[in-house]
């Protein structure tokens, strides 16, 4: 007797349909700045010029003759962005899916659970990558000795990029060098910790001359991560080595935004003091918290507006921004 094709037969070959606003809902959850910023999604070709103008022309002078003869053109300059890869990878078996599928056999679905949390996990990867310079790099080794399974983070806070069954590389140098011969994998994270943050399958001697301040890489991520605001707008004043095809000495301000030094101050006075109100603002969860608590003082002392700085129109919490040394 013939036997039709049904969805039944088919059910391990038929992909998982997931509309594009579920994705992104999926991607950017808890990831507010990811959210914000605009996307290209018709990056095409090897690279992206962005034009940068940064002086105006300056033939000008209270003598018409001056300036006619002084007149020099304006300042163009151009970053030329490149793309970088961010893979997720989720294997689940038929058995898997067949057993997990309808609310009566499983508290869980394979498929939505493990597809959803490799995709969360690669939102996890850029939204860390957006505000760190595309070393890669998610933490540094505190510890002095390496007989131990027990990873001593040099910021304690750095234990938010750590997940169980990550498996890490470390390197001497952020950039433009080479990991060390190696890998371990996450078996614990106490994140509450301040120290011993992180335990990992095996003694951190694993890794061949790990040293004391190197720098912590999920494996495959040296220098392959998105370069954020830790390499765009660097806290110290950078170089003439190109940054994305251009030399940023030309306008150091322009080219690679403000420094501002507010440390010998609260977060809510060096926002005050620093020349103006930023429109927005995007912070570490507790230095959040921090700042929050002074807008509550502050809003004894005044009236009107209860937002930091007043006249500053939002702000945000977002636990992959590097936490202020303040």
């Amino acid at each position: 007797m013939a036997t039709a094709t049904t969805l039944s037969a088919w059910d391990n070959a038929l992909k998982q349909y997931y509309r594009g606003k579920e994705v992104e809902k999926v991607v950017y959850d808890s990831h507010p700045f990811m959210e914000l910023i605009p996307k290209d999604e018709k990056f095409r070709g090897k690279n992206a010029p962005i034009p940068v103008y940064y002086t105006r022309p300056q033939g000008r002078s209270a003598t018409f003759a001056t300036a006619q003869s002084n007149a020099a053109a304006s300042k163009i300059g151009e970053f030329l962005l490149t793309r970088v890869s961010n893979y997720g990878v989720a294997t689940i078996s038929g058995e898997a899916v067949a057993a997990s599928e309808g609310d009566r056999y499983s508290f869980l679905n394979a498929m939505t659970t493990e597809i959803d949390g490799v995709m969360r996990s690669v939102g996890d990867s850029i939204s860390k990558s957006l505000f760190r310079d595309g070393s890669g790099a998610i933490g540094r080794v505190n510890n002095g000795s390496f007989s131990t399974t027990a990873l001593d983070l040099v910021t304690d806070m750095d234990s938010l990029n750590f997940e169980v069954g990550m498996v890490l590389q470390v390197s001497g140098t952020k950039s433009g060098g080479s990991v060390r011969s190696g890998t371990l994998t996450v078996a614990g994270v106490n994140r509450g910790a301040a120290s011993n943050q992180v335990t990992m399958s095996g003694n951190l001697s694993g890794w061949s001359s790990v040293a004391q301040n190197d720098y912590i890489y999920q494996a495959g991520d040296y220098d392959g991560a998105i370069t954020g605001l830790e390499g765009w707008l660097p806290a110290t004043a950078p170089g003439a080595t190109a940054f994305f095809g251009q030399d940023r000495t030309a306008d150091i301000s322009r080219l690679s935004g403000q420094r501002y030094d507010g440390s010998s101050g609260t977060i809510l006075e060096a926002l005050k003091n620093q020349g103006h109100y930023p429109a927005m603002g995007i912070a570490n969860n507790v230095n959040c918290r921090e700042t929050q608590k002074g807008q509550s003082a502050a809003k004894l002392e005044r009236e009107g507006s209860t937002t930091i700085p007043k006249g500053s129109s939002s702000k945000w919490s977002e636990a992959h921004c590097i936490p202020l040394g303040w």
